[in-house]
């Protein structure tokens, strides 16, 4: 899930009341590049299609240029619709925290034994060999 910042802490908290929290580990990705690239991309598309359309409106203007502008306004429009919506998805990564969170269940016969830590460690071997040989 996506967490905007300031709710983050009471994310934590609530999960900190169902249960132990084992750990917790913090990443962050960097995407100032992308979201400026994004920006400018924008900026220029729409200052691109913003002189089509004045090329458009002069008047005298044969219909063989207005058919071509015309067809290179509409590439334009998809391509700014397009940066549009990767900008909002841009804005969605970098301004709210991706949050992943696991439970897990702790097994009450693990606890009576005292061969417990043994038993899981074997089967930790026995996923991990099966995953390596393609079994799991």
């Amino acid at each position: 899930m996506r967490v905007a910042p300031l709710d983050f802490p009471k994310l934590l908290s609530q999960v900190e009341k169902e249960g132990d929290v084992v750990e917790h580990t913090t990443l962050s990705e960097e995407k100032t590049t992308q979201v400026v690239d994004t920006e400018a991309r924008l900026k220029n598309l729409t200052a691109y299609r913003d002189s089509l359309r004045a090329m458009l409106g002069r008047p005298g203007l044969n219909i063989k240029d207005s058919i071509e502008i015309q067809e290179k306004l509409s590439d334009v429009e998809s391509d700014l619709d397009s940066e549009t919506a990767k900008r909002k998805i841009l804005a969605n990564e970098t301004e709210k925290f991706a949050v992943e969170i696991e439970f897990r269940v702790r097994d009450a016969n693990r606890r009576r034994s005292s061969f417990a830590p043994l038993w899981s460690a074997l089967g930790e071997a026995g996923e991990t060999l099966a995953e390596s040989l393609g079994l799991w």
